[in-house]
């Protein structure tokens, strides 16, 4: 509460002082138990006045002008004309606001304004009875201000934000307007528990939705398969999910479309019977890139940080290579967020990883939603084998790599795959280009990963059987064309932890 003329921090309780000690006077001296940061108003000494309990220490001065005489007079008339509101009169004042509210109004009385009760003047005389009497007074006022504040101060003009990093990361008025405008698609997705909890685990964003009807809707939301899933396996049996919507207050039970554990994705499905706002999608995200994270904690509260991504790429993620990385912190509720660039366009998905939070391509989730939709799977064709781009190594590298002609393409981190070490492929190796693909991020080259596996799907008989890779052995020079045969994988899970899927 802010401290005003007339209100301020609460007394102490048990801080008056004990019977018979002396109350100095007013203007020299607080008596002990007086609320901090009260400043009483300096009086003239009355004659009223005590060193100690019924001990007369008349004080009043001889000589007073005209002038303070008035001054004085006016004071003590003010002060008077300060007086407590009582609870009934607090209690009344609710009545009559609440009168005034027409019938039919969807106002209630808690919603009105109500008068705020007022702390008695502090006793001129600073009798010690005198200021026990007064602090009681003022503990009746803290109780009457408490109950009016549990009414008034439930409302955002009233409240201080919940999360003051969400406060820093959106300060001008321009990424204000375009965090709420992406803030309308993304919800905030729970596991109930055995006993009915709703237990908030992570943000959902809002991808696709249809009507099949009048006042009966579908919206499709994307969120962290992290929510059901635990090792690469889905839970068993699995737990009830809901969706609480961004106006706080709609909450939904939610059904499981798909799920696939290698590009931590599950699709979930609503019901309601309105249209939700989609949210505006771009490119895939891009190296260095300014961006907000939008989440949503508890109570689908608004949590957003500010980062840039990472010029970064790190292999061996459980062959997760097509992981990018912010340079913040994934706020509460963050698993699944969404990440938008300064314009508003949704450029991937956040997901908790350390020591850096990484995100998922937004270019990678449309091709797998797509792919669930129409397929109820989604399949990729096994690399076996870990990669890093040549374009993010350090430029002394990169200089002494194009020493022997080669400007572009991907480093052999590690291999896992037989028919790749059959091949000759190894640690250190450069793949100049796969299928003719030599300028790829590694995003851009999950995403045409992705491209074969779709083409797998409409027909497993037509599919590509190899992919045709062009390798150097760095230490001897050799350049040599490989055929490498192609596995598709389009399991949900994960089957084993040595074939990273």
């Amino acid at each position: 509460m802010s401290g005003t003329s007339d209100s301020f921090a609460p007394p102490a309780a048990g801080s008056e002082k004990g019977e018979g000690e002396a109350a100095a006077h007013a203007s020299e001296e607080k008596a002990e138990g007086v609320p901090e940061g009260f400043e009483p108003r300096s009086f003239p000494p009355a004659s009223g006045s005590v060193t100690s309990e019924g001990d007369a220490a008349p004080h009043r001065s001889e000589e007073k002008s005209e002038d303070q005489r008035t001054r004085t007079r006016k004071i003590d008339k003010a002060e008077e004309s300060v007086v407590l509101v009582t609870q009934q009169q607090a209690n009344q004042a609710e009545k009559t606001s609440a009168a005034t509210v027409g019938e039919g109004s969807g106002a209630s009385a808690a919603a009105l304004h109500h008068p705020r009760p007022r702390y008695p003047p502090y006793p001129k005389g600073g009798k010690t009875k005198d200021v026990r009497e007064w602090m009681k007074e003022c503990r009746k006022v803290n109780e009457m201000i408490r109950e009016l504040d549990d009414l008034d101060y439930d409302i955002p003009t009233m409240m201080a934000p919940k999360d003051p990093g969400t406060s820093k990361a959106v300060q001008s008025s321009k990424d204000k307007v375009v965090v709420l405008r992406a803030a309308r698609s993304i919800v905030s997705v729970a596991y109930i528990t055995d006993d009915g909890q709703k237990l908030p685990r992570c943000t959902g964003i809002i991808i696709k939705q249809w009507s099949d009807a009048p006042g009966h809707h579908h919206a499709i939301i994307v969120t962290c398969s992290r929510v059901l899933c635990k090792g690469g396996k889905k839970h068993d049996p699995l737990p009830k999910l809901s969706v609480t919507l961004p106006d706080k207050k709609t909450i939904l039970d939610a059904e499981l479309i798909n799920f696939n554990d290698h590009y931590e994705i599950a699709l979930l499905n609503i019901s309601l019977d309105f249209a939700l706002e989609l949210p505006s999608i771009g490119r895939g995200a891009e190296y260095g890139q300014e961006v907000f994270v939008l989440a949503r904690a508890g109570g689908a509260s608004l949590r957003v940080r500010r980062g840039n991504v990472k010029w970064l790429e790190e292999s061996g993620l459980l062959g997760r290579d097509y992981y990018m990385f912010l340079s913040c912190d994934i706020p509460e509720g963050g698993n699944g967020g969404m990440v938008i660039d300064n314009n508003g366009e949704i450029r991937g998905m956040a997901v908790y990883w350390s020591p850096y939070p990484a995100v998922i391509s937004i270019s990678t989730i449309v091709t797998c939603v797509d792919m669930f939709m129409q397929f109820n799977r989604v399949a990729r064709p096994v690399l076996g084998f870990s990669l890093r781009t040549i374009a993010l190594l350090d430029v002394q590298l990169q200089e002494d790599i194009s020493d022997i002609g080669i400007d572009g393409g991907f480093v052999v981190d590690e291999v896992f795959y037989y028919y790749a070490e059959k091949l000759g492929i190894k640690c250190g190796n450069v793949i100049i280009s796969i299928n003719g693909q030599d300028a790829l991020t590694l995003p851009e080259l999950e995403d045409y990963l992705l491209s074969l596996g779709w083409d797998y799907l409409k027909d497993e008989s037509i599919c590509m059987k190899d992919l045709k890779l062009r390798v150097c052995d760095l230490k001897s020079g050799v350049k040599r064309d490989v055929a490498l045969p192609v596995t598709f994988y389009d399991k949900a899970e994960r089957v084993s932890p040595n074939l990273p899927l």
